[in-house]
C-alpha cells in the first residue's frame, strides 16, 4: 500500500497530478492514480491519498509522481498557491530493492556477495540478448562475517577509522572493558562505550545450581566462546580442564537456525565458593 499527503493547488484541467507504476525497470509506465485540476485556488490544506498495490503482489515494480501538463489554460507560478504538493510519503507491506548486481552463471549457479551482513531478500532474473526475464520467486538469505578480519575491516571502513585500528583481537578500541574479541564475538558495538554496560547475562539460582545463560554464533569459527569457573578468582578452568570446581558444567540447551547456539553454565549451590565468567579467545581460521 502506498501512502502519502496530497495538496493540489492553482491549476486548470489541463494539469493532472499523477502516480504512475512500472513493471519493466521503467521502460513505460502507467496511471495508478491520478487527480485532475480545476479553477481556483485548490486544496487550502494536505489530505492522506491510499493507493492499493494488491494488483501488484510478488511482482518488482517502480513507483513515481508526475505532474502532467497536457492544454488549455495553465496556472504557471513558483509560489505556494501553485501546482502540486506532496509529503509524508510510505509503502507497507512491500520489499525496497537495495542493490542490483549481475553475477555470471555457472551451470545453473552463481556467486552472490552482500554488501553488508543481515538478512536479505534475494530475487533473480535471467539476462539474454533479448532483454531480462522476469524476476522469480524471493529467496531469503542471511549473511554474517566468517571472521575476526572481515569484521574488524567491515567496522573500519564504516566508521572512517585507519585500517588496521582495530587489528588486535586484545584491544579495547573504545575503552568499555571488552577487548574486541569480545565485541566481535557477542555482536556488539565495538566503537561504543556503552555497549559494554548491558552485554552480560546475570548469573542466577535455579533447582540447586548458579546458572550463568548465553548465546554463541556456532558460525564464527575462529571466536571461541565459552564460560570458565573458578573458586579463588584466580585462576580459571573451562569444562573439561583438570582443576575446576566440583559439578561444573557447560550444556547446549537449544540450537537456532543460522547456528545460534543457546548454552547453559552451571555450577551446584552447594559448592563452597565457586565463580563464572565468560572467556572469549580468537584463533587463526
Amino acid at each position: 500500500n502506498l501512502r502519502f499527503y496530497s495538496r493540489l493547488r492553482a491549476a486548470n484541467q489541463g494539469q493532472w497530478a499523477q502516480v504512475e507504476v512500472s513493471e519493466d525497470d521503467g521502460a513505460r509506465w502507467s496511471t495508478l492514480w491520478q487527480r485532475r485540476g480545476g479553477f481556483g485556488t485548490g486544496d487550502r490544506n494536505f489530505s492522506q491519498v491510499n493507493v492499493s498495490l494488491a494488483a501488484y503482489e510478488g511482482k518488482h515494480i517502480r513507483l513515481r509522481f508526475s505532474y502532467l501538463i497536457t492544454t488549455g489554460f495553465l496556472f504557471i507560478g513558483t509560489g505556494p498557491v501553485y501546482g502540486w504538493f506532496i509529503d509524508d510519503i510510505s509503502l507497507s507491506g512491500t520489499d525496497e530493492r537495495l542493490a542490483t548486481s549481475i553475477s555470471p552463471l555457472t551451470g545453473s549457479e552463481f556467486n552472490y556477495e552482500p554488501g553488508v551482513t543481515g538478512t536479505e531478500r534475494l530475487y533473480v532474473r535471467g539476462l539474454t540478448s533479448g532483454g531480462a526475464l522476469p524476476w522469480g520467486a524471493g529467496l531469503e538469505v542471511t549473511a554474517s562475517v566468517n571472521d575476526y578480519a572481515q569484521w574488524a575491516a567491515r567496522i573500519e571502513s564504516e566508521k572512517g577509522l585507519s585500517t588496521g585500528a582495530l587489528s588486535d583481537p586484545a584491544g579495547d578500541y573504545d575503552l568499555d572493558g571488552l577487548t574486541q574479541a569480545y565485541e566481535y564475538a557477542l555482536e556488539s558495538n565495538g566503537l561504543d562505550p556503552a555497549s559494554g554496560v548491558f552485554w552480560g547475562p546475570e548469573v542466577v539460582l535455579v533447582d540447586g545450581y548458579w546458572i550463568f545463560d548465553y548465546q554463541v554464533d556456532s558460525g564464527r569459527a575462529d571466536a571461541v566462546v565459552e564460560v570458565v569457573a573458578s573458586t579463588d578468582m584466580l585462576i580459571w578452568f573451562g569444562e573439561n580442564e583438570a582443576g575446576r570446581p566440583a559439578g561444573f558444567e557447560d550444556l547446549l540447551i537449544a540450537m537456532e537456525p543460522g547456528g545460534i547456539e543457546h548454552r547453559r553454565a552451571r555450577v551446584p549451590a552447594s559448592t563452597a565458593a565457586a565463580f563464572m565468567r565468560l572467556r572469549v579467545t580468537v584463533v587463526e581460521p
